[in-house]
């Protein structure tokens, strides 16, 4: 009877540990959500809030961004957008035994080729700006109590400023890509000028009328791209330091959150 009554004791002790346990786990796996979930709430306000902001920014300087940032002036034959050139200033490189080392003054590259377009980029094109509504989370994943609610905000307050962060980022990476276009191109019109890159070249195919008797296309032309931009390397005396003056028009549109 003894040892039934002690093993009895031992199930009933271990059961109880068990129970213990699992309501541990469940209130650790329920707070890991509450402070998972008010941190992406906070993510998504925090980069709506900011990227309204921005948006109410870039509205008003659209005419004036429109004006700095016009690609019109560089389309070649209408429809030829330039390549874009990127410009190097005292490079160093290291060879791979660690022996050797490499100085340039200057490198330039080509870095996209010139292409057909039907209109020029706009500045606007290469800024994407997040609108996504914040979706509140289900009413099961709330807070239910002061612990919960202090987490809550203390996890939506750092989710709020990481997306704000976001936004910036997003602006900034924009802005980035929009400078390194409009310089690019007006690197190439600076060195076309002085003879160190070639321009690109298109043929053009008449076919005239064209179609079947469901439709007919009348002075149907077909245009290639015959001759892509080159530099001209051997124009060696011509090849000096070059200076493109930065075109950073919206690198003050970045901006801290505010209360």
């Amino acid at each position: 009877m003894r040892i039934v009554s002690l093993t009895c004791a031992v199930a009933c002790f271990l059961v109880s540990c068990s129970s213990d346990n699992s309501a541990l786990v469940e209130t650790s796996v329920r707070l890991d959500s509450v402070q998972q979930i008010a941190q992406n709430y906070g993510a998504q306000s925090g980069l709506e809030w900011q990227s309204n902001k921005i948006s109410q920014v870039l509205q008003a300087h659209r005419e004036s961004l429109a004006s700095i940032y016009d690609f019109r002036s560089f389309l070649i034959d209408a429809h030829i957008l330039p390549p874009v050139l990127q410009e190097t200033k005292k490079d160093v490189s290291l060879s791979a035994s660690e022996n050797t080392l490499r100085i340039s003054d200057m490198t330039v590259e080509i870095t996209q080729p010139a292409r057909f377009v039907t209109a020029p980029p706009v500045w606007y094109e290469y800024i994407q700006v997040a609108h996504a509504t914040p979706n509140l989370p289900q009413v099961s994943l709330l807070p239910q109590n002061q612990f919960e609610r202090d987490l809550w905000d203390e996890a939506v307050v750092q989710g709020w400023t990481m997306g704000v962060d976001q936004a910036n980022e997003i602006l900034m990476a924009g802005i980035h890509r929009l400078n390194r276009d409009f310089l690019g191109m007006v690197l190439f019109h600076r060195l076309y000028e002085q003879g160190l890159v070639s321009r690109p070249f298109s043929s053009k195919t008449e076919l005239g009328i064209t179609g079947n008797s469901h439709k007919v296309v009348v002075g149907d032309q077909v245009v290639r791209m015959s001759q892509q931009s080159e530099l001209l390397v051997d124009n060696s005396a011509y090849w000096e330091p070059l200076v493109v003056k930065s075109t950073d028009a919206l690198s003050g549109f970045s901006y801290e959150a505010e209360g």
